[in-house]
């Protein structure tokens, strides 16, 4: 429990998936398509960084992925 707990203060306190959450967040409330596009521009990161950082989000169930991939 207290390595899940570590594990998801350490992925938000990485500034890069800090991005991903906030870019998640502003296109939200701006009713971009109901929150679940985040083009990779918008980060300022690599295709490497962006797509490593949404996968442990993913997995650790901050962020999910639709039928359709986004």
């Amino acid at each position: 429990m207290s390595r899940n707990i570590t594990t998801l203060l350490k992925l938000v306190a990485d500034g890069s998936s800090l991005r991903i959450l906030n870019c998640v967040a502003k296109s939200y409330e701006a009713g971009e398509v109901n929150g679940i596009s985040v083009p990779i521009s918008r980060t300022s990161l690599t295709r490497r960084q962006y797509y490593r950082r949404l996968s442990v989000l993913t997995k650790m169930g901050l962020i999910a992925r639709n039928n359709q991939g986004k």
